[in-house]
C-alpha cells in the first residue's frame, strides 16, 4: 500500500473529497499504525549462521615486560588480539614484514589482521604492555576485516543494527531443527550463543512499528497485507474524529468488528536471508 492509496481510501470511507490538513492525516495514520502494533505482535523471523570457529592458536594474557620481547607463530588464515599498554610488534607473512607502534593509554586496542603467506609476530616492550585474548585461526568467511573474530569466547548477533525494524524479542532463538538452542542468551538488542555452536539460528522479533512521513506519494507503507484495510479505518476514525465524531464513532466499531475477525494472533513474515558470524556479526 503506498501513501496516495492509503489517504484515497481514508478519504473515500470518511466521505471527504480532500485533504484538508497533510498534519492531521500523518497523524491519524502513525496513531492508527501505532495503536494496531500495540495491539498485535506483529513478527519477523530472520535465519542467521554461527560458524562455530575456534583458535588454533590461543593465548588468554601475555604481559610483555618492558626491554623484552615475545614471539608467536603466525600461520592461519586470520589473527585477532587486544593490547594495552605502550610498545611495537612487527609481523613477518612471507616476505612482507610490518612494523607498528602503538601507545592505547588506559585503555586496550583491539587488532585484527588476515595472514596471507604465514610467519611470525614479535612483541617489543617499549614499557610492560598486556596482550589479551591472542587469537590465530585457520579459517575466514569474510574477506572483511570487522569480521574476523575477536577472540572473546562467545558469538554476538547485534539484531538491532543487522535489522532496522526491530523492536523487541519475541522468544527464545532456536536452531535449524526447531529445538531451543541451549546457552543462548538474549540482551540490550543482541543474541549471544556458545562460541562452538555451529549451524543455523532461527529467530523471531517483534517489529518496530513504521513512520509515515508523506513526502511522496508512492511512499511505501510497510506494514502486513490483512491489516491494510484496518489501518484505512481506524486512521479515517482519528481523522474524523474532531470534526464528526458521529461517523467517527461508527468507524470505529467497524474496525473493532473487523479486528476481531482476525484468526490468528500475529503476523509472521519470513526473511530467507542469511547473516554470517565467526563469532559475531
Amino acid at each position: 500500500m503506498t501513501y496516495k492509496e492509503l489517504t484515497t481510501d481514508i478519504l473515500a470511507i470518511s466521505r471527504q473529497q480532500d485533504v484538508s490538513s497533510k498534519s492531521l492525516i500523518l497523524y491519524s495514520i502513525n496513531q492508527a499504525i501505532s495503536d494496531i502494533y500495540s495491539r498485535r505482535s506483529i513478527l519477523r523471523t530472520v535465519r542467521l549462521f554461527a560458524t562455530g570457529l575456534q583458535p588454533t592458536l590461543y593465548y588468554k594474557q601475555l604481559h610483555c615486560v618492558g626491554g623484552s620481547h615475545i614471539t608467536l607463530p603466525l600461520n592461519g588464515r586470520c589473527y585477532s588480539m587486544r593490547i594495552s599498554g605502550e610498545g611495537l610488534y612487527e609481523i613477518t607473512d612471507g616476505a612482507k614484514v610490518t612494523r607498528v607502534e602503538f601507545d592505547t593509554g588506559p585503555e586496550s586496542r583491539l587488532v585484527r589482521g588476515f595472514i596471507q603467506t604465514g610467519g611470525q609476530i614479535v612483541f617489543y616492550g617499549h614499557a610492560s604492555f598486556m596482550i589479551f585474548d591472542f587469537s590465530v585461526y585457520s579459517e575466514s568467511f569474510s574477506t572483511m576485516m570487522k569480521d574476523i573474530p575477536d577472540g572473546i569466547k562467545r558469538v554476538v548477533f547485534d539484531i538491532r543494527s543487522l535489522y532496522s525494524d526491530f523492536l523487541a524479542f519475541y522468544c527464545p532463538p532456536k536452531d535449524g531443527h526447531g529445538n531451543v538452542i541451549e546457552g543462548a542468551r538474549l540482551f540490550d538488542g543482541c543474541l549471544q550463543v556458545p562460541s562452538d555452536y555451529r549451524g543455523e539460528i532461527e529467530l523471531t522479533y517483534r517489529i518496530r512499528p513504521p513512520i509515515v512521513t508523506g513526502q511522496n506519494d508512492d511512499d511505501l507503507i510497510d506494514i502486513p497485507l490483512e491489516y491494510h484495510h484496518l489501518l484505512a479505518l481506524l486512521s479515517a476514525y482519528y481523522y474524523r474524529i474532531d470534526e464528526d465524531e458521529k461517523t467517527a464513532i461508527l468507524l470505529k466499531e467497524e474496525y473493532e468488528r473487523l479486528f476481531n475477525l482476525l484468526d490468528r494472533e500475529s503476523y509472521e513474515a519470513m526473511d530467507v536471508g542469511y547473516s554470517v558470524a565467526n563469532r559475531w556479526a
